[in-house]
């Protein structure tokens, strides 16, 4: 027995009949979770096309609840009603009436019908025709109906109506993607933020473990500048290797879990190559001067632009870790890094004489938590993340690392990263030097070749014989009675060796440091070494604030600064610290305050803010502040700069990095 509608006071038309499975579409409707939601394009599509087909005045998309019949779609339905209506009763109009009956409706004369003639929802709204059929789930149980409407239509035929069926199938197909996309985005929704967690976790554990190697890594360094006897010298030496090797490693983790999470962000600011190549180049001259290896860049062409726009910092970090694993396998030889451009790309390749690899092997490389080959890891050591981080990082530069080896003759890895153009950029012609005669006289033939397109390109001559030239290049220690520019390895006494008319540079060899030092040899200069110099000692003059509430990182800190001459008072949170700066310092400013990120009560980034901006520290506002992180993370040190530091140090924190920092602050404060 069918049931219907309750009536409402004063109704004098026949009541809508309720659908047999009622519950069963409340449920379905819910499950779906269409109801009261905004309007969607797919869906107007869906019934503006039927407005099309039937040349029709207005079209619905009708879904019908407990107590309503809830439009989704409705173009044209403004013309019957006003523009913002989206529902009526579900007792008052017909789409109720075909989703109770689960049957198409034809009107061709609504006016003249008795089930409608008395019902408000379309006695006076002028609708000359309807033609409407139930919106079916796949089980068969109607949860609305889908209708087109017009002031006045002669037929409706049954091929028409079955048109308008299958387009009600349209309806339900787009519901059921839709679903599928509520869930799909739902179940990513809820990896986002598991991944999140993991990444939150990391972090802290990553914070923690170099809370703590910021301990080890100082003490340790604090502890090489004692008197050690040899044994001693060399445990402490392991020891700090091992922590670099620590930290690198917690690095590599972190940087993996965020990439696998998808949390990972690039930036975007100029940088140079050079220099980036030239940093990396820099960190493996200690292991070189071990090997009878040389290092060299070269750029394809020789003038080819030096200064990009893209990530530097993650491009550093690619390249750092080919160019260290292309030395640790090679034992004699050279590493040789080409960089060219090619259709908005930055093309790097890091090629050596190495030890090489298998088809096999390379196969595995870029496979995460494995080795290339196990016996190779248990020799030379590391974790197997690096290259997998280094190929991920490319790829979301829109690029990619390849490679190409073959066993005992070599590998070449290719990097390839989507860079933009850096216009300012001007390259280096030294016109003093054009028509000078220069012989090059070094060991690796693959390095002298790239020597003689350097010096080329600044329109010199390259001879072969001694007679004749004005300068001499070379890696051998020859007694020249030319100018001479001579590369050192790391460890020879370049002092001792150089002269009047003798430059020594170290190893690795560099365009950027080897022209400008033959600009100077020709032009007279009197120099004798281009090694780095110290600076003079500015620094003991500092007044130095320091909130850390780590009492061992404290001490160490306080040693640190022991070494540079420099005495710093501590605190252990950020209200301890502004309240020490009202008590102590009113009358003469501290210059530098160092502000830990992680503090109890009040933390660096909170301190930090209230010392800009509070009214009561105007005094301080101009203090240099340098923020104390153990996060590593680019957005840890961005929030250092959003809080008003002026620089950053993360922890572990190196004495000669420490020393950098307070040298460039000294030119602002001192």
């Amino acid at each position: 027995m069918r049931n219907f509608v309750p009536l409402v006071p004063g109704q004098n038309w026949p009541p809508y009949p309720l659908r047999e499975r009622e519950e069963e579409a409340h449920a379905i409707l819910r499950a779906y979770g269409i109801m009261d939601t905004e309007p969607e394009a797919n869906f107007d599509n869906i019934a503006k096309l039927a407005q099309k087909i039937f040349k029709s005045a207005a079209a619905l998309i009708s879904f019908v609840d407990e107590n309503r019949q809830w439009w989704k779609a409705k173009p044209g339905i403004e013309l019957f009603v006003g523009p913002d209506v989206t529902e009526a009763p579900r007792n008052e109009g017909y789409c109720g009436f075909v989703a109770g009956y689960n049957e198409p409706l034809v009107l061709l004369d609504p006016q003249s019908d008795d089930r409608f003639r008395e019902n408000p929802g379309w006695k006076n709204l002028h609708v000359g025709f309807y033609a409407g059929v139930p919106i079916k789930d796949e089980s068969g149980v109607p949860l609305g109906s889908f209708c087109v409407l017009d002031y006045k239509r002669e037929s409706f035929t049954p091929e028409e109506l079955e048109i308008l069926t299958d387009l009600s199938a349209m309806v339900i197909r787009e519901m059921k993607m839709r679903l599928q996309v509520q869930r799909a985005e739902h179940e990513r929704d809820k990896a986002k933020e598991s991944a999140k967690s993991r990444a939150m976790f990391l972090a802290n554990m990553s914070h923690e473990i170099r809370t703590s190697m910021n301990a080890l890594f100082g003490l340790g360094e604090c502890l090489a500048r004692t008197h050690l006897d040899p044994v001693q010298t060399e445990y402490c030496d392991l020891m700090q290797n091992s922590s670099r090797h620590l930290v690198q490693t917690i690095d590599n983790i972190l940087d993996f879990s965020k990439i696998d999470s998808g949390l990972l962000k690039l930036s975007s600011s100029p940088f140079s190559l050079s220099g980036i190549v030239s940093l990396s180049m820099d960190m493996q001259a200690a292991f070189l001067a071990k090997k009878n290896v040389d290092i060299i860049f070269q750029t394809i062409p020789t003038d080819m632009p030096d200064m990009f726009i893209g990530d530097g910092t993650r491009l550093a970090q690619i390249l750092l870790n080919i160019i260290s694993n292309a030395v640790k396998f090679t034992e004699e030889g050279h590493v040789l890094i080409q960089a060219q451009q090619e259709h908005g790309f930055l093309i790097i390749r890091v090629s050596d004489t190495g030890i090489g690899m298998t088809h096999e092997e390379t196969q595995r490389l870029f496979m995460p938590y494995s080795q290339a080959n196990v016996r190779i890891g248990s020799q030379f050591g590391g974790t197997g993340l690096g290259l997998v981080i280094s190929k991920a990082l490319a790829q979301l530069m829109e690029g990619d690392v390849t490679v190409a080896s073959v066993p005992t003759r070599g590998t070449t890895f290719t990097v390839r990263v989507k860079v933009l153009p850096f216009t300012e950029w001007k390259p280096l012609v030294l016109k003093e030097l054009f028509g000078k005669q220069v012989l090059v006289d070094v060991s690796n033939t693959t390095v002298k070749s790239i020597l003689r397109e350097w010096i080329q390109s600044q329109r010199m001559l390259v001879t072969d014989n001694l007679t004749g030239s004005d300068l001499l290049v070379t890696d051998r220690d020859l007694d020249s009675k030319i100018p001479t520019v001579y590369f050192a390895t790391v460890g020879q006494d370049i002092k001792k060796l150089a002269s009047d008319k003798r430059v020594c540079l170290f190893k690795p060899m560099k365009k950027e440091k080897l022209l400008p030092a033959i600009w100077k040899l020709l032009q007279g200069h009197v120099i004798t070494h281009l090694a780095p110099q110290a600076a003079p000692n500015t620094l003991s003059a500092m007044r130095i604030l320091v909130a850390e509430d780590n009492t061992l990182n404290q001490r160490v800190l306080q040693q640190m600064l022991k070494i540079l001459g420099i005495t710093a008072a501590f605190e252990t949170d950020g209200i301890l610290l502004l309240q020490r700066l009202k008590k102590d310092y009113e009358e003469k400013l501290p210059h530098i305050i160092f502000m830990d990120l992680q503090m109890p009560r009040m933390n660096g980034l909170e301190t930090t803010k209230k010392i800009r901006t509070d009214p009561s520290f105007t005094m301080f506002r101009n203090c240099y502040i340098i923020g104390l992180t153990a996060n590593s993370e680019a957005e840890y040190k961005q929030a250092c700069i959003d809080a008003g530091m002026n620089d950053y140090v993360s922890k572990p924190v190196q004495l000669e990095k420490l020393k950098s920092v307070l040298l460039g602050a000294s030119k602002y404060i001192l």
